[in-house]
């Protein structure tokens, strides 16, 4: 089995962290009841149809993060060609939670400890300690400019509002700018609604939404002049839907409600962040959760459901904004992280990853999202496997993603596409998330149509490109499949690639991307 191995830490989310503390002791975000699973159609023949009205993606959609202080990027033309492989059209600096204390001119971490301090800032505080051991001279910008464009990407800039000033942010920004590596999207913070797992510090920093976004337009009106109009500001929600219900009463559930309920759209601001990570601990505990297939079907639901229903409750509160989803994955940071008994396999996590991104390619208001976290070495986060050339695979999610990047960064026309009389399945759990087990994506640009097409049922389909009318032969027809959810094994993406005329077999649990020359209707859309 692949060991994942960092700097001898792991980074992990701190919504995740922190919330899965909270809701191993308390589940109040799911909760069995007494629907059961709505079987699909009988027939194996998948007949797509499209599923709401095609419409133009903005460009450069999809990126991810891949973090050079939580493992050496910097300098590695390797892990370089790896990434530019998957074509992540954006890269995050300096990172997640860490940014909160990132020190521009050490490059390094301002963060200090004390005995009231949460777990997460004790767990960061150790993590700092490794970082300026690993980094003596730190990790800058400068330096992570030139890897960030060798992949292709440009970078999305976090900066510190926690343990800097307004006056040290500016410098460092006309720094950029005399340097010509400013960043045009601003990140304003990371997961304050967290406060660092309800650490007294931060709690002090961002006691509620309101004064945490008055904070945040402070450091706008400073940065902006700099940045230029052009530049895109997000401030932070915390897509507590996804998270907790709506009646749970526990302090951190209370707070994250009472943020995303206090969420307006304001003129200063472009665009609003939400991180997706499904928590798994409670869902082990709901009837069939403690199997690999018991606990998939939930995983898909939160995957499928909980995202639309997130995304959807976050964009009513700011109507006309832009929503990134600057951190998701399909597992969040519990106590596997820690154990290493991550319950998870990667064909579950590749199945449910898959998931997320369809979903969130459903929403027009999502103009960004970045994966957590295409790494190389780092423990829990890392999605390629060296091999003894030093040449570095994708593993399937990777792989996935970097298909789904190309065929919708040039800014692609998008139809959804689905199995056409099948029914959701819902696996039974408080929110009614449910979801379909044949979903698609059909993208058109640069002269050619790409369809995206995954089977995360458990019984074998096929795919007859002839139901859909004369299409011309496709230039290309590949396979991932990982139809074993009780296999721990990780391994380098196997590509499968089949005749140019079909039918196709779609088996369990699998991806497929066919790409045919020029714009190919495969289905009829709706009009927009």
């Amino acid at each position: 089995m692949k060991k994942r191995t960092a700097i001898g830490w792991c980074a992990c989310g701190g919504a995740a962290f922190a919330i899965v503390a909270i809701l191993t002791r308390s589940p109040v975000m799911i909760a069995s009841n007494a629907a059961g699973q709505t079987s699909p159609s009988a027939a194996g023949e998948i007949q797509l149809e499209p599923a709401g009205p095609a419409r133009q993606l903005p460009p450069g959609l999809a990126g991810a993060s891949s973090e050079p202080m939580i493992e050496r990027l910097i300098g590695n033309r390797a892990k370089a060609a790896a990434l530019k492989d998957i074509a992540p059209a954006l890269l995050r600096f300096p990172g997640g939670s860490q940014a909160n204390f990132y020190d521009w001119k050490s490059g390094s971490l301002d963060l200090r400890e004390n005995p009231r301090s949460s777990a997460y800032v004790k767990f960061w505080a150790q993590a700092a300690r490794r970082i300026a051991t690993t980094f003596p001279r730190g990790v800058h910008l400068e330096d992570f400019m030139p890897f960030a464009r060798e992949v292709g990407a440009d970078v999305l800039l976090v900066p510190n509002l926690e343990t800097s000033t307004i006056e040290s942010q500016t410098e460092w920004f006309k720094t950029l700018a005399s340097a010509g590596i400013l960043p045009k999207h601003i990140e304003l913070g990371n997961e304050f609604w967290i406060a660092m797992s309800q650490d007294p510090d931060s709690l002090r920093r961002w006691p509620d939404e309101p004064s945490s976004v008055t904070v945040m337009h402070r450091y706008e009106e400073a940065l902006r002049p700099i940045v230029g109009a052009s530049a895109k500001f997000a401030i932070q929600a915390a897509g507590a839907a996804f998270w907790v219900a709506p009646q749970a009463r526990g302090v951190l559930a209370q707070r994250l409600n009472g943020w995303d309920e206090a969420l307006h759209a304001e003129s200063w601001f472009d665009a609003v962040t939400i991180h997706l990570y499904p928590v798994l601990e409670p869902l082990q505990t709901l009837p069939g959760g403690g199997t690999h297939a018991g606990l998939f079907r939930y995983l898909m639901a939160r995957c499928d459901g909980g995202v639309d229903r997130t995304i959807n409750s976050v964009a009513a509160r700011v109507p006309g904004k832009e929503l990134w989803i600057t951190e998701w994955s399909a597992h969040g940071a519990g106590d596997w992280a820690r154990s290493g008994a991550d319950p998870i396999t990667p064909a579950m996590f590749t199945s449910g990853a898959t998931r997320m991104l369809l979903a969130i390619l459903r929403h027009p208001e999502v103009t960004r999202e970045l994966f957590f976290t295409l790494n190389f070495d780092a423990q829990g986060h890392s999605y390629f496997i060296r091999g003894s050339d030093g040449r570095y695979r994708p593993e399937p999610i990777a792989q996935i993603l970097g298909w789904i990047g190309h065929a919708a960064n040039p800014g692609s026309r998008y139809q959804r596409v689905v199995d056409q009389g099948s029914a959701p399945v819902s696996p039974g759990v408080s929110a009614g998330d449910a979801y379909r087990e044949v979903e698609g994506a059909v993208f058109q640009s640069g002269g050619q149509t790409t369809l995206i097409l995954q089977n995360a049922g458990g019984r074998a389909r096929t795919f007859d490109p002839a139901a859909h009318g004369r299409l011309p032969a496709p230039t290309s027809v590949e396979l991932i499949s990982n139809s074993d959810l009780d296999d721990a094994e990780h391994r380098a993406v196997q590509i499968t690639a089949l005749p140019a005329t079909g039918p196709w077999p779609v088996p369990p649990y699998s991806v497929m991307r066919i790409v045919w020359p020029g714009d190919v209707a495969i289905v009829r859309s709706p009009a927009s």
